[in-house]
C-alpha cells in the first residue's frame, strides 16, 4: 500500500492511500506519443451507425459493446438504442412513460453477458428489466437517488456518491452509505459510510456517471476524489491518481467540512478525474485541467509508466485525431465515437493521404447522420 501527501496552498494536507499511485505531471506532455497513437495501438476500426427516423442520436451518454451488439443511451431523445456490430439499427429498448414497465427518463443502463438489459429511472426510482429481444421482464423499486448502477454476481449495486438518500437510510440519517448492493428490492450490503452534509450538494465533483465497472471478475468503483476501489469483501483502494499541487485541496469524502473549505475548493486551481478506463495492460485516463480543458493520459501497468498526451491524441495511421473514448470492450479494446460532421471535416480538410475506404465512408454520410463508432485495439 502506497501513500502520498500533497500540500496545496491555503489547504490542509491531503494523503492518498492506494496499492498504486498514478502520478500525472501536467507540464510533462509527451509530444512524440501525442502525435503517434501507433505507439500504443494496433488497429482502429470505424463503424457508421445507421441513420433513420427511429434511431436519431443527438448526444451519446453511455455506450456498451456486448459481443456483436452495440447499445447506446442517447440523452437528447431519452432512448436506449440497439445496433449490430456493423452499425445496423435493430431496435429501441423500452417505452417512455410512467406506467408499469415504462421509464420516464433513463439515468443509466446495463447489459449483462446474456444481453439482458436493465434501465435505471431515477424519477421512478426503479430498475426496469428487458430480455435480449427487448421484452419487459419486470420492474423493481429501489428508492435510491443514484448516479450509476451495475449488476454484478446477481446483485444490483447503486452508487449515490454523497447524494441525499434519506428515505433509504431513514433509520440512520444523517448517516448514509455511498454504495449499496440490492437483491429483490432489499439492501444486502452497504459500503462507504458518511454523514450527509447539504453544503456539498452545491459542489460538482466528477465523474457523475460511469462510476462502476467490472475488471477481471472484480467490481471496481471510481470516486470523485481520484481514487479507484476494488469491491471485494471490503473495498480497498487499488489506484489513486495524483496531480501533485493540482489535487483537489481537501478530501470531498471526509466527514468534517466547513463553509471555508468548500470555498477553497471552488476557487482553487485543480485537476479532477473525469473518466478511467482499465484494460489488461493500460489504463486510459481523462481529466480536467486547471483551465478546464479535457486532457488524456495513459498508464502502462507493465512498465509502471505514465504518458501525458495533453488535450490531443493523433491517429498517425489514418492521419486523423483519435475518437472520444466512452467505454472498454473485452480486456484490450477501447470504444469511442466521432460525430458525423466532425468525421467528414477531418477526412476532407486533410493535407495527408487518406485511405480510400475512409474517403468512401465520409462521402456516404451526411453531416447530421448518426455518429461513427470506433473500436481501438491496443498492443
Amino acid at each position: 500500500m502506497w501513500l502520498v501527501s500533497c500540500s496545496p496552498s491555503n489547504a490542509k494536507n491531503r494523503t492518498f492511500e492506494a496499492s498504486k499511485i498514478i502520478r500525472i505531471n501536467l507540464s510533462d506532455i509527451d509530444k512524440e506519443n501525442m502525435e503517434h497513437a501507433s505507439n500504443f495501438v494496433n488497429h482502429v476500426s470505424y463503424i457508421p451507425l445507421e441513420t433513420n427516423d427511429m434511431c436519431l442520436i443527438g448526444e451519446i451518454t453511455k455506450l456498451i459493446v456486448r459481443d456483436d451488439k452495440i447499445y447506446i443511451h442517447d440523452k437528447m431523445t431519452n432512448k436506449l438504442l440497439k445496433f449490430s456490430i456493423t452499425g445496423k439499427f435493430e431496435s429501441a429498448i423500452g417505452n417512455i412513460g410512467a406506467g408499469p414497465g415504462e421509464y420516464i427518463r433513463i439515468s443509466s443502463f446495463f447489459v449483462d453477458s446474456n444481453h439482458c438489459i436493465s434501465i435505471y429511472c431515477e424519477i421512478k426510482q426503479a430498475i426496469i428489466t428487458y430480455d435480449e429481444y427487448g421484452k419487459c421482464t419486470g420492474e423493481m423499486k429501489t428508492g435510491f437517488v443514484s448516479s450509476d448502477f451495475i449488476m454484478f454476481n446477481g446483485l444490483y449495486y447503486f452508487y449515490g456518491g454523497r447524494l441525499p438518500n434519506q428515505s433509504v437510510y431513514k433509520e440512520s440519517f444523517p448517516w448514509q452509505y455511498r454504495l449499496a448492493a440490492v437483491k429483490e428490492g432489499s439492501i444486502v450490503e452497504n459500503y462507504f459510510k458518511f454523514r450527509y452534509n447539504e453544503i456539498l450538494t452545491y459542489i460538482s465533483i466528477p465523474p457523475s456517471k460511469n462510476n462502476l465497472y467490472v475488471y477481471n471478475d472484480s467490481l471496481s468503483l471510481i470516486e470523485g476524489n481520484n481514487i479507484i476501489y476494488r469491491i471485494l469483501e471490503q473495498p480497498y483502494p487499488v489506484y489513486a491518481v495524483d496531480f501533485g499541487k493540482y489535487n483537489v485541496p481537501f478530501d470531498y469524502y471526509n466527514d468534517t467540512f466547513t463553509d471555508k473549505k468548500c470555498e477553497i475548493h471552488k476557487n482553487a486551481q485543480k485537476c479532477q478525474l473525469s473518466d478511467f478506463f482499465e484494460m489488461e495492460r493500460y489504463i486510459f485516463i481523462y481529466f480536467s485541467s486547471p483551465e478546464s480543458f479535457i486532457c488524456v493520459s495513459i498508464y502502462d501497468k507493465k512498465n509502471d509508466n505514465v504518458t501525458n498526451l495533453g488535450v490531443f491524441w493523433k491517429n498517425d495511421m489514418d492521419h486523423i485525431s483519435m475518437p472520444r473514448i466512452i467505454s472498454t470492450y473485452d480486456k484490450n479494446h477501447l470504444v469511442g465515437f466521432y460525430y458525423a460532421e466532425y468525421f467528414k471535416k477531418m477526412i476532407f480538410d486533410n493535407d495527408n493521404t487518406i485511405e480510400e475506404h475512409l474517403i468512401a465512408m465520409a462521402d456516404s454520410i451526411d453531416d447530421s447522420d448518426n455518429p461513427i463508432i470506433s473500436i481501438i485495439s491496443f498492443k
